[in-house]
């Protein structure tokens, strides 16, 4: 009964108290005459559990960091699917299977995309996590070949779009 009335939030659909650094980042990396993209998320794991949590309260179950991403993984991709949107050449490609690895406090999710050999432009669309944290910024960076791009995504903007 302590607990419950220490940590009110912890068996509540609310996500956990206020921790002052809502940022993930978002590293495409894509070498010169391959049709394979890799996308590596980080993000931090009470946040993903959070949002899944709030994406699908039905099908939530609370378990611990490291079955989280197995149990879940379903609505993960799900979500992602929804809140990462990537154009290449202006088709859009869309996320498919993840995989990840627990790092601390983080997920490293790994997504890998077939794409054109060749990119002129990339647009991206990247408002993971904003819906339950507004301050939530999603830096990017991009290597395609030798050339770089980096950017940051926030609920102000959501979209960025790279020309190589």
């Amino acid at each position: 009964m302590i607990f419950c009335f220490l940590f009110p939030n912890y068996f509540g659909n609310k996500p956990n108290p206020v921790h002052g650094l809502y940022l993930s980042t978002i590293k495409i990396t894509h070498q010169n005459n391959s049709t394979a993209t890799d996308i590596q998320l980080k993000v931090f794991t009470n946040d993903l559990q959070d949002v899944i949590h709030n994406f699908a309260p039905e099908e939530f179950k609370a378990s611990d960091e490291k079955q989280f991403f197995y149990i879940h993984q379903k609505q993960i991709e799900q979500y992602f699917a929804q809140h990462l949107i990537c154009q290449f050449n202006s088709q859009n490609i869309p996320i498919g299977q993840a995989s990840y690895e627990l790092k601390n406090d983080v997920y490293l999710v790994n997504f890998i995309l077939e794409t054109p050999k060749e990119w002129k432009t990339i647009s991206i669309k990247a408002n993971y996590f904003m819906e339950l944290f507004p301050m939530q910024s999603n830096i990017i960076h991009i290597e395609n070949g030798k050339e770089k791009r980096f950017g940051k995504l926030s609920k102000n903007s959501e979209n960025l779009k790279f020309s190589f």
